[in-house]
């Protein structure tokens, strides 16, 4: 028989999985920001993440690096983005990946 304590258990938690790249709608994201009186409804959170975004971003592919950050006590905790896609609003996270991503929203999801 084994004994318990020889048992080591390997959990894949999907908080550990997030992208290395992402794609961006860079001609929509450009012209965005060259027009924002045609936004008025964009809130200053969404304003300046796009800025980053475009900062980042290949000008020609819209590739680029996002940043996560993984919370609580033993950083095992749920992961925030800090720059990307998904830190917009879905407004516009949908206009900006469509493309490329189906964006899923859940609320109090469980794995």
């Amino acid at each position: 028989m084994e004994k318990t304590e020889d048992k080591i258990l390997s959990y894949d938690y999907m908080s550990n999985l997030y992208p290395s790249s992402e794609i961006c709608n860079i001609a929509l994201l450009s012209y965005t920001l060259s027009h924002l009186d045609q936004f008025p409804e964009m809130s200053p959170a969404d304003l300046s993440m796009m800025r980053k975004i475009h900062r980042k971003a290949d000008k020609v592919t819209g590739s680029y690096e996002p940043q996560y950050e993984q919370k609580g006590a033993t950083l095992q905790g749920r992961v925030f983005c800090k720059m990307g896609l998904c830190a917009l609003s879905r407004k516009w996270r949908n206009a900006l990946a469509f493309k490329h991503y189906l964006d899923v929203d859940m609320v109090n999801a469980a794995y």
